[in-house]
């Protein structure tokens, strides 16, 4: 599969994206760091580490396999891992899906937040529970 032009993006989507991605994930980690409450911050990432890294490995080899299986061309993609081709007519509708699937499966914002999602997920998790637990 020949790989035709990039998709662009103009850099008031890039910007709204990123908020639209990171910022759920985020409130609670900047909240700690206002507070200063580093310590919550830190034994919560030990614990999300040490106790999930072998789920999180397992996830990661996963992502990657999902992440190379996945070429896209001129008005086309090929998902290798079931081995089909879908060519697409050129429309509106068409550019569309391309613009979407390369943001999904080319862009390093997407990339960055399927690798980070899960720990940042887990980290804000174990850190309500400790809130929880030490003022309940």
């Amino acid at each position: 599969m020949t790989h035709g032009k990039e998709y662009q993006f103009s850099i008031v989507f890039d910007a709204v994206y990123m908020l639209i991605l990171w910022l759920p994930f985020m409130l609670i980690i900047l909240n700690c760091v206002w507070k200063r409450e580093w310590d919550v911050i830190l034994e919560s990432s030990k614990k999300v580490i040490w106790g999930c890294w072998k789920q999180y490995a397992i996830y990661l080899i996963v992502l990657l396999l999902i992440l190379k299986g996945v070429g896209l061309g001129d008005m086309q993609y090929d998902i290798s891992l079931i081995h089909v081709v879908v060519d697409l007519m050129p429309s509106f509708s068409s550019y569309v899906i391309m613009q979407l699937l390369y943001h999904v499966f080319r862009s390093a914002n997407s990339i960055l937040f399927f690798i980070l999602a899960p720990l940042m997920y887990c980290i804000e998790f174990e850190i309500l529970v400790q809130r929880k637990l030490s003022f309940g």
